[in-house]
């Protein structure tokens, strides 16, 4: 799973031009925050289910309830 999702990320930033630590990630998921962190990317993390793991923690660049909370935080 892992793999597939550091795959999806990097073929979508191909796409659209644009390096990876330009771009933010939003996930829910454990798998999901360490393919944007091995991408290179900053990572937001949004928990759902499962809460957030030390290393998981370590890796996201914010972890956030909610991503009216994210949004507050990271737009001026």
């Amino acid at each position: 799973m892992f793999v597939n999702f550091l795959s999806l990320f990097l073929t979508k930033w191909e796409r659209i031009g644009c390096r990876p630590e330009e771009c933010y990630v939003f996930e829910d998921s454990l798998n999901g925050v360490r393919a944007g962190y091995a991408a290179g990317c900053k990572t937001i993390m949004i928990p759902d289910l499962i809460a957030p793991t030390e290393d998981v923690r370590q890796a996201a660049f914010g972890i956030y309830e909610s991503l009216a909370e994210a949004r507050k935080e990271l737009l001026p």
